[in-house]
């Protein structure tokens, strides 16, 4: 999911987490850009991935809800 660069990951210290959610990273040329973030299916709905996003600041370019196909049960 590609993302406007206008908000931060901030990084994690230890035993520090945020739902589970993952980036995704490029790194070309020795530059580093965020290119998507993922979060589990399991954890979160779509619209919960939506209000996490908009509550970081991030504004998704492409968002892609999970099919429900890789839920855990």
């Amino acid at each position: 999911m590609p993302m406007d660069n206008s908000a931060s990951i901030m990084p994690q210290g230890p035993g520090e987490r945020d739902d589970g959610a993952a980036a995704v990273f490029g790194i070309t040329g020795g530059k580093v850009e965020l290119v998507g973030l993922c979060f589990p299916a399991g954890t979160f709905t779509p619209a919960r991935a939506a209000t996490w996003l908009s509550g970081r600041g991030f504004k998704p370019l492409l968002f892609v809800p999970n099919s429900g196909g890789n839920r855990r049960r």
